[in-house]
C-alpha cells in the first residue's frame, strides 16, 4: 500500500467529483496545490491485479478561491510537483492460542486469589 502524505506544486487541469450534484467539475488554469493526499493499494491472486485508489486535492486559483475534493479522472501538473509517499506492508498473521494467553489482560487465578485474601485481612 502506498500513501500520499503530502504534495506541493502547480496544476493546469483537475477533474473533481462533486458529490452534492453527482457531477465531475473541471478546473483549468494556474492552480496552486494546497493539499494532496491519497492511497493506492494493489492486490491480486491468480495473475489478476486489482488496484484501488483514492486521491484528494485542494487547490487555489489566482483569485484566491479555494476548491477541492476527490479526483474524479485526472489531474495534470503545470510544473514540477513534489509528492511525499509512504509505503506500508499489511501482514495478515494469525496468532496462536499460546501467544494470545501470554498477552492476555485477564487476571490470572493467582492474582485474583491474592486480592480476596487481602480483603479478608482488613
Amino acid at each position: 500500500m502506498f500513501c500520499i502524505l503530502s504534495g506541493s506544486g502547480d496544476l493546469s487541469f483537475v477533474e473533481i467529483h462533486n458529490q452534492s450534484i453527482n457531477e465531475v467539475m473541471t478546473y483549468e488554469g494556474n492552480l496552486r496545490v494546497l493539499s494532496l493526499s491519497g492511497i493506492f493499494q494493489q492486490s491480486g491472486s491468480g495473475g489478476q491485479l486489482d488496484v484501488s485508489r483514492a486521491l484528494t486535492v485542494s487547490f487555489s486559483r489566482n483569485d484566491h478561491q479555494i476548491f477541492g475534493g476527490v479526483v474524479a479522472r485526472r489531474l495534470l501538473a503545470a510544473s514540477q510537483v513534489l509528492v511525499v509517499l509512504g509505503s506500508f506492508v499489511i501482514e495478515n498473521k494469525k496468532r496462536s492460542k499460546s501467544n494470545r494467553s501470554e498477552h492476555s489482560s485477564v487476571p490470572s487465578e493467582s492474582s485474583s486469589s491474592q486480592g480476596h485474601s487481602a480483603r479478608e485481612h482488613n
